[in-house]
This record gives C-alpha cells, sequence and structure tokens, in this order.
C-alpha cells in the first residue's frame, strides 16, 4: 500500500519559524525577479529558466493540493506560499517579456495572472482553514498550466502525467455506473480505454526524469499500476464486470499517488 505521509509541525513556534523563513525567500525571490528582468533584455528570454520556474511552481501546487485533499490546511498554506512566491517571480520576468516558444501565445500574460490569483485565493482559504474550499479553487492551475503549454506545442513528462489521470477519469465513469461487460459495445469502449491507459503509462514511464527513475518507490509504484492495468484487460475478456471494478478502485488509487507523489 502506497501512502503519503504527512509529518505534523507540532509547536507553534516552528510554525512561526517556517513563516519567517518564507518571508525571507520572498525578499531573496522579489530581488532575484527584477533583476532578471532589468538583466535580460526581452528578446533573449530562455524558455528552459521559464519552464524551470513553472516546475518549481507546480511541484508545489501539487504537494499543497495533496494536503487539502486530506485536510490539513496548516501544511498546505505553508507549500501555497512557495508555490506563489516562484510565480510571482516568473510573470515578473516574463510576463512582458516571454520565452520565444510562448511569443506568439496571446493569451500568455492573461494565463499567468490566472494562475497568479488562483493561488492568491487558495491561500488565503487554506489559511482560513478552509481546505475543501482551497482544494476546489487550486485545482484549476493544473489546466491552465497544460494548455499553456500543449497550445505552444511544448510537452514534459509532467504533462504526459496529466494526460494519464485524464483517461483515467475516463475509465473511473464506471466506478459508480458499472459496465455490462456481456455487451460488444461495452467490452469495446472498456477494452479501447484500458488500452489508451496502458500506452500512456509506458508512454510517461520513458518521459520520467532520472530521479524518478532510479527511485525504487517509483519503479514498485509503475510496475503495481502496469499490472493492475493489464489484469483489467483480463475482467474485461472474462466478462467479470466484478472484478472489473474491483481492480479499477485500485487503479484510481494508484492513478492518484502517481500524480501527487510522482506528477512533475
Amino acid at each position: 500500500m502506497y501512502r503519503i505521509l504527512i509529518n505534523e509541525y507540532e509547536t507553534e513556534g516552528h510554525f512561526k519559524q517556517l513563516q519567517m523563513r518564507k518571508s525571507a525567500q520572498l525578499l531573496m525571490i522579489g530581488f532575484f525577479a527584477v533583476f532578471t528582468f532589468l538583466a535580460t533584455p526581452p528578446a533573449s528570454a530562455h524558455t528552459s529558466s521559464f519552464e524551470q520556474g513553472v516546475a518549481d511552481t507546480y511541484a508545489s501546487f501539487r504537494t499543497a493540493a495533496s494536503y487539502l485533499r486530506t485536510g490539513n490546511a496548516g501544511l498546505a498554506s505553508l507549500d501555497l506560499a512557495q508555490a506563489s512566491d516562484d510565480w510571482d517571480a516568473l510573470v515578473a520576468a516574463a510576463k512582458d517579456a516571454p520565452p520565444a516558444a510562448y511569443a506568439k501565445d496571446p493569451k500568455f500574460k492573461k494565463t499567468l495572472e490566472d494562475v497568479s490569483q488562483l493561488l492568491s485565493e487558495t491561500l488565503t482559504l487554506a489559511e482560513a482553514g478552509e481546505s475543501k474550499q482551497a482544494y476546489k479553487t487550486v485545482l484549476p492551475v493544473r489546466g491552465l498550466i497544460y494548455d499553456l503549454r500543449k497550445r505552444n506545442g511544448q510537452r514534459v513528462y509532467a504533462d504526459c502525467i496529466t494526460e494519464l489521470n485524464a483517461v483515467m477519469d475516463e475509465m473511473y465513469l464506471y466506478r459508480h455506473d458499472p459496465p455490462d461487460l456481456t455487451k460488444a459495445e461495452v467490452r469495446s469502449h472498456a477494452s479501447k480505454v484500458q488500452s489508451e491507459y496502458l500506452l500512456m503509462l509506458h508512454e510517461c514511464m520513458g518521459m520520467a526524469p532520472a530521479s524518478y527513475t532510479g527511485n525504487p518507490e517509483f519503479a514498485r509504484l509503475m510496475q503495481s499500476t502496469k499490472q493492475s492495468t493489464e489484469s483489467m484487460a483480463e475482467a474485461i475478456s472474462a466478462k467479470n464486470t466484478a472484478s472489473y471494478v474491483s481492480i479499477l478502485r485500485e487503479l484510481r488509487s494508484f492513478d492518484r499517488i502517481i500524480f501527487f507523489r510522482f506528477g512533475s
């Protein structure tokens, strides 16, 4: 069983210390953003630096979303503050000087601003202890970042995981509306989605960064997900709806952990 372990901060003093550290980081990030914006002419903005800023924000976003989903608004607020800081630095450096790959995107600036607003709103909700509403508010950040890259011809490992999770969302409709696998058309659709998920899983594994491919936990999770997906094909072939739904529940758990633990 894969589980996301949450370490609680035990004292108010330690929490305040972390908050002070966040404030210091904000000052440093703000200085760096201003320096970068002034020192780099618009024509020479680097996509790699931009993508790194997006990746840093996305990593904190995923962790915050995980905490919010389990109702831990306190820890989520720390990661949301970091995500907001990283994104604000990125916006300051790139909103008026987009990298070459995004230079022709008329929605570029608005997307950056929309993400900033969502992160800010979510942080306010998290600090107020509103975990459920904060979780709903922050989720669209994922789609905004995915769409930004897709419409500009960019695709990274995180995007593959987003697409993998989207296939699962389609498949998971059968969870509460079990498929009648005695019907050929239903088996055909179930097989199609299962095959898409397995192919996407292999693609994402191939795109995974070295820090993941060398991680035993990642290897075990991906292998378990692969085996579960393959066993689903057997349930479809056997027209065994009960087995299919049972496997689907297990696969959904793996799919979520892939995103929260190894999503970018």
